[in-house]
Protein backbone atom coordinates (compact mmCIF):
# COMPACT_ATOMS: atom_id res chain seq x y z
CA UNK A 1 0.00 0.00 0.00
CA UNK A 2 3.13 2.61 1.01
CA UNK A 3 4.66 1.63 -2.18
CA UNK A 4 1.71 2.75 -4.62
CA UNK A 5 1.31 5.90 -2.37
CA UNK A 6 4.65 6.69 -2.29
CA UNK A 7 4.69 6.66 -6.36
CA UNK A 8 2.14 8.51 -6.35
CA UNK A 9 3.02 11.43 -4.63
CA UNK A 10 6.82 11.00 -5.93
CA UNK A 11 5.47 11.54 -9.32
CA UNK A 12 3.48 14.53 -8.61
CA UNK A 13 6.00 15.99 -6.18
CA UNK A 14 8.83 15.77 -9.36
CA UNK A 15 5.92 16.92 -11.89
CA UNK A 16 5.62 19.52 -10.39
CA UNK A 17 9.44 20.79 -9.66
CA UNK A 18 10.39 19.65 -13.52
CA UNK A 19 7.35 21.72 -14.55
CA UNK A 20 8.45 24.95 -12.61
CA UNK A 21 11.59 24.72 -13.91
CA UNK A 22 10.65 24.73 -17.51
CA UNK A 23 7.75 27.23 -16.55
CA UNK A 24 10.45 29.32 -15.05
CA UNK A 25 12.69 29.19 -18.42
CA UNK A 26 9.91 29.48 -20.88
CA UNK A 27 7.83 32.16 -18.96
CA UNK A 28 10.19 35.25 -20.66
CA UNK A 29 9.66 34.07 -24.01
CA UNK A 30 6.05 33.20 -23.81
CA UNK A 31 3.01 35.74 -23.87
CA UNK A 32 0.87 34.18 -20.76
CA UNK A 33 0.33 34.81 -17.55
CA UNK A 34 3.30 32.96 -15.96
CA UNK A 35 0.76 30.59 -13.59
CA UNK A 36 -0.56 29.07 -16.73
CA UNK A 37 2.38 28.29 -18.13
CA UNK A 38 3.57 26.66 -15.17
CA UNK A 39 0.62 24.63 -15.11
CA UNK A 40 0.77 23.32 -18.70
CA UNK A 41 4.31 22.77 -18.06
CA UNK A 42 3.22 20.67 -15.22
CA UNK A 43 0.76 18.57 -16.77
CA UNK A 44 3.13 17.86 -19.78
CA UNK A 45 5.90 16.46 -16.95
CA UNK A 46 2.66 14.49 -15.25
CA UNK A 47 1.62 13.10 -18.99
CA UNK A 48 4.85 11.65 -19.99
CA UNK A 49 5.66 10.62 -16.22
CA UNK A 50 2.71 8.23 -16.42
CA UNK A 51 4.98 6.05 -18.86
CA UNK A 52 8.07 5.97 -15.89
CA UNK A 53 5.09 5.29 -13.22
CA UNK A 54 3.70 2.08 -15.14
CA UNK A 55 7.52 1.26 -15.35
CA UNK A 56 8.64 1.85 -11.49
CA UNK A 57 5.17 -0.11 -10.23
CA UNK A 58 6.06 -2.93 -12.41
CA UNK A 59 2.58 -3.67 -13.24
CA UNK A 60 2.07 -5.51 -16.59
CA UNK A 61 -1.11 -4.47 -18.88
CA UNK A 62 -3.59 -6.22 -17.40
CA UNK A 63 -2.75 -5.41 -13.82
CA UNK A 64 -3.55 -1.43 -15.32
CA UNK A 65 -6.53 -2.63 -16.52
CA UNK A 66 -5.99 -2.36 -20.00
CA UNK A 67 -6.56 -5.74 -21.25
CA UNK A 68 -8.59 -7.65 -22.31
CA UNK A 69 -8.46 -4.89 -25.24
CA UNK A 70 -11.50 -5.03 -27.63
CA UNK A 71 -10.73 -5.82 -31.22
CA UNK A 72 -12.62 -2.80 -31.98
CA UNK A 73 -11.49 -0.17 -29.97
CA UNK A 74 -12.77 2.94 -31.66
CA UNK A 75 -16.77 1.33 -31.52
CA UNK A 76 -16.03 0.22 -27.73
CA UNK A 77 -15.05 3.59 -26.57
CA UNK A 78 -17.62 5.35 -28.30
CA UNK A 79 -20.61 3.40 -27.27
CA UNK A 80 -18.86 3.57 -24.41
CA UNK A 81 -18.65 7.20 -24.37
CA UNK A 82 -22.67 7.05 -25.14
CA UNK A 83 -23.40 5.22 -22.46
CA UNK A 84 -21.81 7.81 -20.31
CA UNK A 85 -23.64 10.71 -21.61
CA UNK A 86 -27.05 8.50 -20.77
CA UNK A 87 -25.71 7.97 -17.70
CA UNK A 88 -25.49 11.55 -17.06
CA UNK A 89 -28.58 12.93 -18.99
CA UNK A 90 -30.86 12.17 -15.43
CA UNK A 91 -29.10 14.61 -13.87
CA UNK A 92 -29.05 17.48 -16.66
CA UNK A 93 -32.89 16.64 -16.96
CA UNK A 94 -33.75 16.92 -14.00
CA UNK A 95 -31.38 20.55 -13.81
CA UNK A 96 -33.93 21.29 -16.42
CA UNK A 97 -36.86 20.63 -15.51
CA UNK A 98 -36.37 22.27 -12.04
CA UNK A 99 -35.10 25.86 -14.04
CA UNK A 100 -31.84 25.35 -12.42
CA UNK A 101 -30.37 25.27 -15.47
CA UNK A 102 -31.86 27.70 -18.13
CA UNK A 103 -30.70 28.15 -22.08
CA UNK A 104 -27.93 30.97 -22.31
CA UNK A 105 -29.49 32.32 -25.41
CA UNK A 106 -26.40 34.47 -26.26
CA UNK A 107 -24.52 31.22 -27.33
CA UNK A 108 -25.21 30.62 -31.06
CA UNK A 109 -25.25 27.11 -31.26
CA UNK A 110 -24.71 27.13 -35.41
CA UNK A 111 -21.86 28.97 -35.40
CA UNK A 112 -18.69 28.29 -36.25
CA UNK A 113 -17.34 29.46 -33.02
CA UNK A 114 -19.61 27.29 -31.41
CA UNK A 115 -18.42 24.21 -33.11
CA UNK A 116 -14.78 24.80 -32.75
CA UNK A 117 -15.30 25.48 -29.09
CA UNK A 118 -17.77 21.75 -28.83
CA UNK A 119 -14.66 20.17 -30.73
CA UNK A 120 -12.15 22.45 -28.26
CA UNK A 121 -14.20 20.31 -25.03
CA UNK A 122 -14.15 17.55 -26.65
CA UNK A 123 -10.52 16.65 -26.96
CA UNK A 124 -10.45 18.55 -23.58
CA UNK A 125 -12.61 16.05 -22.04
CA UNK A 126 -11.24 12.91 -23.80
CA UNK A 127 -7.47 14.12 -22.37
CA UNK A 128 -8.66 14.11 -18.97
CA UNK A 129 -10.49 11.15 -19.03
CA UNK A 130 -7.30 9.29 -20.58
CA UNK A 131 -4.90 10.87 -17.98
CA UNK A 132 -6.91 11.40 -15.07
CA UNK A 133 -7.91 7.16 -15.54
CA UNK A 134 -4.47 6.02 -16.50
CA UNK A 135 -3.50 7.40 -13.19
CA UNK A 136 -6.05 7.16 -10.86
CA UNK A 137 -8.01 3.69 -11.78
CA UNK A 138 -5.03 1.99 -13.81
CA UNK A 139 -1.46 2.51 -11.66
CA UNK A 140 -1.78 4.19 -8.22
CA UNK A 141 -5.58 1.41 -8.18
CA UNK A 142 -3.33 -1.08 -9.59
CA UNK A 143 -0.55 -0.91 -7.66
CA UNK A 144 -2.71 -0.57 -4.40
CA UNK A 145 -4.71 -3.92 -4.98
CA UNK A 146 -1.47 -5.71 -5.21
CA UNK A 147 -0.58 -4.92 -2.00
CA UNK A 148 -3.53 -4.06 0.22
CA UNK A 149 -6.22 -5.50 -1.88
CA UNK A 150 -9.82 -4.15 -3.46
CA UNK A 151 -11.62 -2.37 -0.83
CA UNK A 152 -8.20 -0.87 0.37
CA UNK A 153 -7.61 -0.28 -3.19
CA UNK A 154 -10.69 1.75 -4.18
CA UNK A 155 -11.36 3.40 -0.69
CA UNK A 156 -7.75 5.20 -1.15
CA UNK A 157 -7.70 5.77 -5.07
CA UNK A 158 -11.05 7.65 -4.45
CA UNK A 159 -10.72 9.54 -1.87
CA UNK A 160 -7.04 10.57 -3.59
CA UNK A 161 -9.35 11.50 -6.53
CA UNK A 162 -11.78 13.40 -4.77
CA UNK A 163 -9.42 15.07 -3.09
CA UNK A 164 -7.11 16.24 -6.02
CA UNK A 165 -9.97 18.37 -7.11
CA UNK A 166 -10.13 20.77 -4.74
CA UNK A 167 -6.04 21.71 -5.51
CA UNK A 168 -6.31 25.24 -6.05
CA UNK A 169 -4.89 28.57 -6.12
CA UNK A 170 -5.53 31.57 -6.86
CA UNK A 171 -2.53 33.59 -6.42
CA UNK A 172 -1.23 35.24 -9.55
CA UNK A 173 2.84 35.09 -9.91
CA UNK A 174 4.59 38.31 -10.11
CA UNK A 175 7.83 37.18 -10.03
CA UNK A 176 8.84 33.75 -11.59
CA UNK A 177 11.52 31.94 -10.01
CA UNK A 178 12.40 28.05 -10.37
CA UNK A 179 10.60 27.16 -7.00
CA UNK A 180 7.56 28.94 -8.03
CA UNK A 181 5.88 26.25 -9.52
CA UNK A 182 6.35 24.44 -5.70
CA UNK A 183 4.86 27.51 -3.94
CA UNK A 184 1.40 27.08 -6.08
CA UNK A 185 1.30 23.52 -5.19
CA UNK A 186 2.18 24.26 -1.56
CA UNK A 187 -0.38 26.86 -1.23
CA UNK A 188 -2.99 24.26 -3.57
CA UNK A 189 -2.28 21.79 -0.39
CA UNK A 190 -3.38 24.37 1.73
CA UNK A 191 -6.92 24.63 -0.17
CA UNK A 192 -7.80 21.23 0.72
CA UNK A 193 -9.60 22.26 3.55
CA UNK A 194 -12.29 23.42 1.17
CA UNK A 195 -12.96 19.38 0.33
CA UNK A 196 -14.20 19.86 4.00
CA UNK A 197 -16.30 22.64 3.47
CA UNK A 198 -17.93 21.23 0.62
CA UNK A 199 -18.44 17.88 1.68
CA UNK A 200 -21.22 17.26 -0.94
CA UNK A 201 -18.93 18.09 -4.16
CA UNK A 202 -16.14 15.84 -2.29
CA UNK A 203 -18.47 13.47 -1.85
CA UNK A 204 -20.15 13.19 -4.96
CA UNK A 205 -16.40 12.85 -6.59
CA UNK A 206 -15.67 9.75 -4.00
CA UNK A 207 -18.00 7.99 -5.20
CA UNK A 208 -17.80 9.03 -8.72
CA UNK A 209 -14.23 7.54 -8.43
CA UNK A 210 -15.28 4.13 -6.48
CA UNK A 211 -18.06 3.47 -9.21
CA UNK A 212 -14.69 3.92 -11.78
CA UNK A 213 -12.95 1.36 -9.78
CA UNK A 214 -15.73 -0.78 -9.89
CA UNK A 215 -16.22 -0.87 -13.81
CA UNK A 216 -12.48 -1.04 -14.12
CA UNK A 217 -12.85 -4.37 -12.28
CA UNK A 218 -15.46 -5.57 -14.13
CA UNK A 219 -14.98 -3.96 -17.64
CA UNK A 220 -11.47 -3.02 -17.45
CA UNK A 221 -9.80 0.37 -17.78
CA UNK A 222 -11.50 1.43 -21.04
CA UNK A 223 -14.93 2.09 -20.47
CA UNK A 224 -13.75 3.98 -17.39
CA UNK A 225 -11.73 6.21 -20.05
CA UNK A 226 -14.81 6.55 -22.43
CA UNK A 227 -17.08 6.88 -19.08
CA UNK A 228 -15.39 9.51 -17.77
CA UNK A 229 -14.23 11.55 -20.74
CA UNK A 230 -18.70 11.61 -21.77
CA UNK A 231 -19.10 12.79 -18.20
CA UNK A 232 -16.64 15.30 -18.51
CA UNK A 233 -17.92 16.48 -22.12
CA UNK A 234 -21.03 16.97 -20.67
CA UNK A 235 -20.80 18.65 -17.65
CA UNK A 236 -18.07 21.44 -19.82
CA UNK A 237 -20.88 21.80 -22.46
CA UNK A 238 -24.01 22.09 -19.84
CA UNK A 239 -21.88 25.25 -18.52
CA UNK A 240 -21.15 26.65 -22.23
CA UNK A 241 -24.90 26.66 -23.46
CA UNK A 242 -26.42 27.42 -19.96
CA UNK A 243 -26.49 29.49 -17.00
CA UNK A 244 -27.50 28.86 -13.27
CA UNK A 245 -30.51 29.98 -11.46
CA UNK A 246 -28.94 31.29 -8.08
CA UNK A 247 -31.92 31.75 -6.45
CA UNK A 248 -33.87 28.63 -7.73
CA UNK A 249 -34.77 26.25 -4.32
CA UNK A 250 -32.82 22.81 -5.86
CA UNK A 251 -29.33 25.32 -5.51
CA UNK A 252 -28.73 23.49 -2.51
CA UNK A 253 -28.46 20.00 -4.11
CA UNK A 254 -25.40 20.80 -5.71
CA UNK A 255 -21.76 21.91 -4.59
CA UNK A 256 -19.45 25.10 -4.50
CA UNK A 257 -16.54 22.61 -6.53
CA UNK A 258 -18.23 23.22 -9.88
CA UNK A 259 -22.18 23.93 -9.61
CA UNK A 260 -22.67 20.33 -10.70
CA UNK A 261 -21.53 17.01 -8.20
CA UNK A 262 -23.34 17.37 -4.79
CA UNK A 263 -26.03 15.79 -3.67
CA UNK A 264 -28.32 14.87 -6.65
CA UNK A 265 -25.03 13.23 -7.99
CA UNK A 266 -24.69 11.18 -5.22
CA UNK A 267 -28.17 10.16 -4.76
CA UNK A 268 -27.62 9.24 -8.62
CA UNK A 269 -24.82 7.60 -8.24
CA UNK A 270 -25.62 5.44 -5.49
CA UNK A 271 -28.81 3.98 -7.53
CA UNK A 272 -26.21 3.15 -10.36
CA UNK A 273 -24.49 0.95 -7.83
CA UNK A 274 -27.40 -0.19 -6.84
CA UNK A 275 -28.49 -1.44 -10.37
CA UNK A 276 -24.72 -2.82 -11.24
CA UNK A 277 -25.31 -4.96 -8.37
CA UNK A 278 -28.79 -6.12 -8.84
CA UNK A 279 -27.57 -6.82 -12.46
CA UNK A 280 -24.44 -8.92 -11.34
CA UNK A 281 -26.40 -11.25 -9.10
CA UNK A 282 -28.72 -11.65 -11.71
CA UNK A 283 -26.24 -12.54 -14.00
CA UNK A 284 -24.19 -15.06 -11.84
CA UNK A 285 -27.52 -16.51 -10.99
CA UNK A 286 -28.16 -16.97 -14.44
CA UNK A 287 -24.91 -18.54 -15.03
CA UNK A 288 -25.27 -20.72 -12.19
CA UNK A 289 -29.04 -22.00 -13.45
CA UNK A 290 -27.25 -22.70 -17.18
CA UNK A 291 -24.44 -25.06 -15.27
Amino acid sequence: MLRGIGLTVSYVFLAVFAGSLLGWLLSPWLDFEPGKVISRAVLLFMAVGLVVMWRLSQLNARELGFVPRPERLAGYLGKGFALGLLTLAPVVLFFFVVGFRVRDTSVDLISTDFALQLLSVFVGAVLVGLFEETLFRGVLFGALRRSAGVVVAVVISSVIYAGVHFLRTETELQDVQWYSGLLLAWQGLGSLGAALSDWPSALALALLGALFCWLRLWFGLWICIALHAAWVFGIRLLKEVTVRDVVNPYVGWVGDYDNFVGHLVSIWLIFIFVVLLLYRNWVQAASAHIK
